[in-house]
C-alpha cells in the first residue's frame, strides 16, 4: 500500500530534518556564550521556529 503525501507536508518534513541537523551542527559550546546578546536572540528565534514547525507537523 502506497501513500502518497503533499508537497506542503513533504516540505515541512524536510524543513524539519534540515532545520534539526543545523541545529545539532551551531549548538553552544558554553553558556558562556549566551552572554552575547545577539547570539542569545538569535537561538531564541531559532528555537521557536523550529517549535512552530513541529507544532505545526503535529497538527497536520
Amino acid at each position: 500500500m502506497q501513500t502518497s503525501h503533499t508537497l506542503l507536508a513533504r516540505s515541512i518534513h524536510w524543513s524539519f530534518i534540515v532545520l534539526y541537523l543545523y541545529g545539532l551542527s551551531k549548538q553552544i559550546g558554553e553558556l558562556d556564550e549566551l552572554q552575547d546578546n545577539g547570539l542569545l536572540l538569535f537561538e531564541i528565534l531559532f528555537a521557536t521556529v523550529f517549535l512552530v514547525i513541529v507544532i505545526f507537523d503535529i497538527l497536520t
